[in-house]
């Protein structure tokens, strides 16, 4: 998604059309919206005193797009359609989002921050039988080929088996000098069997380590029995997710690790924003952060604002433009855009200035 951010930011034609069609079972109803949609931008681009050729034409295109098969049949998300001169992009959101048909100087992107959100984590799969790794971001979730990793806990312990058959040892008996034979070591005990598998997860987190070297982030679990707790005990990691998830791998899905992940992801962007709302509020008067929404939509498009958080339950009405140029504008100058659930409802941003 940060290529699809790139290169809506790059887009210089105006104006700019936003139309957002959240998925629906009911094919009756998205149609209805869509048409809703339609006229409203088509209102709205009539407000501009653009050629009526143009208007028609911008409103065809988008509707076109909008129904696209793969997005029309789309059971959950939002389509997304982002029109502006000759640029025309269709994508499918993988979250709801609110119903737009906005025309503006910027394509509408303050409902999707959350989702262009660049961090990521990983998560590691452990059982006896083997062991995955995952990258996960905002929008989806990709396996890591981990190198050098035993098959399973049997591959990795594989050379004790000597040491498991029965042993022996010549020993001298008392008086006779005869030879005899003392058995001893059979099979192993409970601190081998424990060390054995501490090595098999030594092994696993070198090749985690080296496959996550490039691009460090928080590491979450996923495991039965006390696979997590013996990995956190070996791991070399820096960081470590709190989150364990106690749960046989093998009987787990996709969808349910890329859940896992989200809430992981979650949990991150929560103290994130805790720390930059902390931040805010100590320096608020001191002209290094602001509240007000007319200073800080100027302060972005100066690329001063290094962190942006804005009213995850959505601006007023009438002010949802002057909130996306914020946000559009810290992006384009390089700064983060957050939504924050705890932000009082008479509040539309809080920035964090750069200087």
């Amino acid at each position: 998604m940060q290529d699809l951010l790139a290169e809506l930011l790059a887009v210089e034609a105006t104006p700019k059309i936003t139309l957002q069609v959240p998925a629906s079972s009911d094919a009756k109803q998205r149609a209805l919206t869509l048409r809703h949609l339609l006229e409203l931008l088509a209102r709205r681009l009539v407000k501009r005193n653009l050629p009526i050729v143009d208007i028609e034409n911008a409103i065809e295109r988008a509707g076109e797009l909008a129904e696209d098969p793969g997005l029309m049949m789309a059971r959950s998300g939002t389509a997304g359609v982002y029109l502006a001169g000759d640029y025309a992009k269709a994508v499918m959101w993988p979250a709801r989002l609110a119903e737009r048909g906005i025309v503006d100087t910027e394509f509408y992107l303050a409902d999707a921050v959350a989702l262009l959100d660049p961090a990521h984590c990983f998560l590691l799969t452990l059982c006896r039988g083997g062991a995955a790794l995952f990258r996960a971001d905002a929008t989806s979730i990709q396996p890591i080929e981990l190198l050098g990793v035993p098959a399973d806990l049997a591959e990795a312990t594989q050379h004790f088996d000597l040491e498991r058959q029965l042993q022996f040892h010549q020993a001298q008996t008392g008086g006779s000098g005869a030879g005899g034979v003392v058995y001893h070591g059979h099979g192993i005990g409970e601190g081998r069997d424990v060390e054995e598998l501490r090595n098999y997860l030594r092994a696993i987190d070198r090749a985690v380590r080296n496959a996550v070297t490039a691009e460090p982030a928080a590491l979450a679990l996923v495991g039965s029995d006390d696979l997590p707790a013996e990995y956190m005990g070996v791991t070399q990691l820096d960081v470590v997710a709190d989150q364990v998830v106690r749960k046989n791998p093998v009987s787990i899905g996709s969808e349910e690790l890329q859940d896992i992940a989200a809430d992981v992801l979650s949990e991150l962007r929560v103290r994130e924003v805790d720390g930059i709302r902390g931040r805010i509020m100590d320096l608020l008067g001191t002209g290094k952060a602001s509240q007000d929404l007319t200073e800080v939509t100027a302060g972005a498009t100066l690329g001063k604002v290094e962190a942006l958080l804005i009213n995850s339950a959505g601006p007023e009405s009438g002010e949802e433009q002057d909130v996306n140029r914020a946000a559009v504008e810290t992006l384009r100058h390089g700064g983060t855009v957050h939504p924050d659930h705890a932000m009082p409802s008479d509040i539309e941003v809080a920035a964090l200035y750069r200087y």
